[in-house]
């Protein structure tokens, strides 16, 4: 239930900060347009349950049907936070 939560949350958050961009998350997907900011709230859920360090929260905002954007990936356990940015050709 807590990826239900979590993503709710986001949702909130995405409509509030960035009203401009559709939302999409894997627990409550559907259609989306773009600018898009798709999420997976607790990837990971088993290894979340199960106590080990080895689920992550993934956010990507998406420019156009190409997916263009930006990404992140981060372990709220480790501080990791891992990033990647799509390069738009000349």
């Amino acid at each position: 239930e807590l990826d239900l939560d979590l993503s709710q949350l986001m949702e909130v958050i995405t409509k509030k900060h960035f009203s401009d961009c559709c939302f999409y998350s894997e627990e409550n997907f559907g259609e989306w347009e773009f600018p898009l900011l798709a999420l997976d709230p607790l990837d990971g859920t088993r290894e979340y349950i199960a106590g080990r360090p080895e689920w992550a929260l993934s956010v990507g905002i998406f420019e156009n049907e190409k997916f263009e954007g930006e990404g992140w990936i981060t372990n709220p356990v480790t501080k990791e936070i891992f990033s990647t940015q799509t390069v738009k050709p000349f």
